[in-house]
């Protein structure tokens, strides 16, 4: 009984201490199912309220933006911009979207066919977004391996043709797997606003030291049995 209680405890305690190696970076896009599934770890928005119109988003918030134009295969800025009387955002007045393009574009500071790429200063359990676009484009969020696809039953409605589609990640382990993502679009003029991440908490020294007696006391329990075997 003494042994069948034994590795009970072991069993348990790898269970409930160890992470899980089949766990996976799950998609989302409803912003509700997003918050649920970080559980106890806090989340962090940035929504772009405090610059000015025409920043430049290079480094911020231990977050590195950058774009890519794949009509002309260059570089391009990501900027902060201030919406205007047609222009919508989750919170204020500012929404992030490129440089200004040619006078035949109308110098349109929307995204279209271009990528941004979020890279993180150390890595995220999630990230998300919210892409703003007349309807639903289909931008898709990519990180840790899984996308993301703009594509909510039932996005916000502005007042005018705008709506919002959430697309965001969680490591459903609870771990810190997501060093980056990249936004593409899928035809079309959009932006995106409110940026959420989220970082799990570091397990205690003491949770390792816990997790890896429990190993040591299931690898002795083995040669005991196949001991007594032979």
């Amino acid at each position: 009984m003494k042994k069948y209680l034994c590795s009970l405890v072991i069993a348990l305690a790898i269970t409930c201490v160890c992470p899980s190696s089949n766990a996976a970076v799950v998609s989302f896009n409803d912003y509700a199912s997003y918050q649920a599934a970080l559980g106890s770890s806090a989340e962090v928005v940035f929504d772009f309220d405090n610059f000015s119109s025409g920043a430049v988003l290079s480094t911020f918030g231990g977050i590195t933006f950058s774009g890519i134009d794949n009509d002309f295969f260059q570089a391009v800025d990501v900027q902060v911009f201030e919406t205007d009387a047609v222009g919508d955002t989750i919170s204020g007045d500012f929404y992030v979207g490129r440089e200004p393009r040619g006078i035949f574009d109308g110098f349109a500071t929307s995204l279209q066919n271009d990528t941004v790429t979020l890279s993180f200063g150390s890595a995220q359990k999630a990230v998300g977004l919210f892409v703003i676009a007349p309807n639903n484009r289909g931008a898709v969020l990519t990180g840790g391996g899984t996308a993301a696809v703009a594509g909510a039953a039932d996005p916000i409605g502005f007042l005018n043709s705008n709506q919002a589609f959430f697309v965001g990640l969680v490591d459903d382990s609870g771990l810190n797997s997501i060093n980056s993502v990249t936004l593409t679009g899928n035809g079309g003029a959009y932006y995106f606003d409110n940026l959420t991440t989220s970082v799990a908490a570091v397990p205690e020294p003491g949770s390792f030291l816990f997790c890896g007696l429990a190993v040591a006391g299931t690898a002795i329990l083995r040669r005991r049995r196949n001991a007594r075997r032979a």
